[in-house]
């Protein structure tokens, strides 16, 4: 029995008692926005929060602040640290977070200041993530968005406090490594962004001249780059469907679609639209109101090969250059700067095509648009999420590593200048070849032939084949178990698949079809350097036959001194290393805390009401 099933069998053995926010808080409340625009309610020293900040888990600063004549003339009303507060309006609705500074917030953001005495904030907080889609699904108006009445009726479990601290304690130590990942893709992003305004900022024009010495790059409008411009039409939210035509409703574009997409998420029926604008592959889509000046003219470039509709307050842009680079170059700080210019905030941000094709944006050739964008698609795609952007960051590495694999071993190519392995390289009147079957030599082992009912994870000697599974089970059979470790490693050779496997374990085998490799001569030869240069061996045999004796060992491979293949191995250990970290580790690491934090939470926050048993 754990501690916190320990704690509710002594302090609630009944049950827990169950009660609604406006029970448990003693303030909720909404905030409020200055009623007109004057520049002397804004940027003073307080804290403002608006409702599209509630996108982490603990809010410790604010983007906006206000004044304390901004504060006066609206409804605002402090919010002391740890509160909880949650989104009622706009693209964040539902989504709640800790607040750890004091500050006022906008009419969309609704605060609970907790009665200590009953609640733990962080308690409360982990519940509203528990029941976020719950929430979210029940909001309703045009604007989607939910009210203080709403929020005052939620319903949540009441144990004692001091279940409920434990339950933070545990939830909060999964949420840790969640935090070290943001932060990583926090970085990654801003390097993005570094590296995307400085290639369309023009600073880089030193090497974009023709040989003539004139630049390439020009400076338009995009009324000049543009070949037509367009405003979508209709497209309500009733009428999207899950199936029909593909479409894009201008809020998506906020929410759902970053620099560029290629699939739309919604679909709609063609026959019921009275009026019905398209778009196409490359064209950019705009749109033209929104809450906020900062974001206001968000774009997107559409690269994907099906006809779609654009829903109103879009603008579709059609052009004649790389969809992807006028994306970009869309997305930088000086093209938001330019479509923000002039605008004003009332209850919602306007743009129009006019406004749009008075913004300026570097074109330089296609070729150099090209190789811009090449450029900036590594980045954006390790920068998007978790999900996408930890295995983009997997393919890199393991790109690199099989770069550095097959360049280091094959001694016909050079690395790039600054890597520290190209002196080495160099040393081609070291090089020898050898064939493999001269360097090691092999053991037929006794087929250890079971069915696969007979293996358990209670036992502790491994079973291994050659194939993708290689460790199909393990056996408690100890007769003709082969013996291999971290000092004296093995091979394991695939007779028909000649696919392989290093050892370093003591393990038995599945089939006769499997051969032991070891090496000959540890003077002459790096076992792991021969390993290494089986794995640049590009053979597939087409024949169901034994390969070692006839085809296989027949291969000859690079072999330098042994001080080399030494250094080579150090260089390719230290990236199969991190390889295997990012390939097995750190993705599985991941889902694992995700599933145990959800399965954690869910079970934690759930409880027997009070009297029910």
């Amino acid at each position: 029995m754990n501690k916190i099933e320990q704690l509710v069998m002594q302090l609630c053995p009944s049950g827990v008692l169950y009660k609604t926010i406006g029970e448990v808080c003693d303030k909720v409340f909404a905030g409020g926005t200055p009623s007109t625009r004057r520049s002397d309610y804004y940027d003073g020293q307080i804290p403002w929060l608006r409702s599209g900040e509630i996108n982490f888990n603990i809010i410790k600063s604010t983007e906006k602040t206000i004044s304390e004549k901004g504060l006066q003339n609206s409804s605002a009303r402090w919010i002391k640290p740890n509160s909880v507060i949650i989104a009622m309006t706009g693209a964040t609705v539902a989504r709640s977070a800790v607040v750890e500074i004091a500050l006022t917030s906008n009419q969309s953001c609704c605060a609970m200041e907790v009665n200590e005495g009953l609640l733990d904030y962080k308690f409360l907080y982990y519940w509203l993530e528990l029941k976020y889609e719950e929430i979210k699904n029940s909001a309703q108006g045009a604007l989607q968005g939910i009210n203080i009445s709403k929020v005052k009726s939620i319903v949540l479990p009441v144990p004692p406090l001091p279940i409920q601290q434990e339950i933070v304690k545990v939830l909060d130590n999964f949420t840790e490594l969640t935090a070290e990942l943001t932060a990583e893709l926090t970085a990654r992003k801003k390097q993005f962004d570094y590296y995307k305004n400085y290639l369309l900022s023009g600073e880089h024009d030193d090497r974009l001249l023709l040989d003539n010495g004139q630049p390439t790059v020009q400076w338009l409008k995009l009324g000049e780059i543009a070949t037509d411009m367009y405003r979508g039409s209709g497209i309500k939210r009733d009428e999207v469907t899950t199936s029909g035509i593909p479409c894009v409703r201008y809020g998506e574009i906020y929410t759902s679609y970053g620099v560029w997409f290629d699939k739309c998420i919604s679909y709609t029926i063609e026959d019921n639209q009275a009026s019905t604008k398209y778009f196409e592959y490359g064209d950019i889509l705009f749109e033209i109101t929104g809450e906020s000046i900062e974001e206001i003219g968000k774009s997107t470039a559409y690269v994907g090969q099906e006809k779609c509709l654009a829903g109103g307050d879009i603008v579709v842009m059609k052009h004649k250059q790389n969809p992807k680079y006028i994306a970009y170059a869309l997305s930088t700080q000086d093209a938001q700067e330019q479509k923000s210019k002039g605008k004003v905030k009332s209850k919602v941000v306007h743009t129009s095509i006019p406004d749009l094709q008075k913004i300026i944006i570097p074109i330089p050739s296609i070729i150099e648009q090209d190789k811009i964008v090449s450029i900036l698609d590594k980045f954006y795609a390790l920068t998007i999420n978790l999900q996408h952007g930890l295995p983009a960051e997997i393919d890199a590495r393991k790109k690199q590593y099989n770069y550095y694999l097959n360049n280091l071993l094959s001694f016909d190519k050079t690395l790039d200048s600054n890597f520290d392995g190209d002196t080495i390289l160099d040393r081609q009147t070291d090089r020898q070849t050898r064939i493999l079957g001269e360097m090691l030599e092999y053991i037929q082992p006794t087929p250890y032939i079971v069915s696969s009912t007979e293996y358990s994870n209670e036992h502790s000697i491994p079973v291994l084949t050659a194939g993708q599974s290689f460790i199909l089970g393990y056996t408690n059979e100890t007769d003709g178990i082969y013996k291999a470790s971290k000092e004296n490693p093995v091979i394991i050779f695939d007779d028909f698949t000649t696919s392989f496997h290093w050892v370093d374990f003591d393990f038995k085998v599945k089939s006769s079809a499997l051969k032991i490799l070891t090496p000959k001569d540890t003077k002459k030869y790096d076992f792991r350097y021969l390993y290494y240069a089986m794995s640049c061996i590009d053979y597939k045999p087409d024949t169901h036959a034994r390969q070692w004796i006839q085809t296989y060992s027949q291969f000859e491979i690079n072999l330098p001194p042994i001080y080399i293949q030494q250094h080579i191995v150090e260089l390719l250990d230290k990236f199969d290393n991190l390889t295997s970290n990012l390939q097995n580790g750190l993705p599985a690491e991941i889902t694992a805390r995700q599933s145990q934090y959800e399965y954690y939470r869910n079970k934690l926050l759930i409880f027997d009401e009070l009297g029910g048993g």
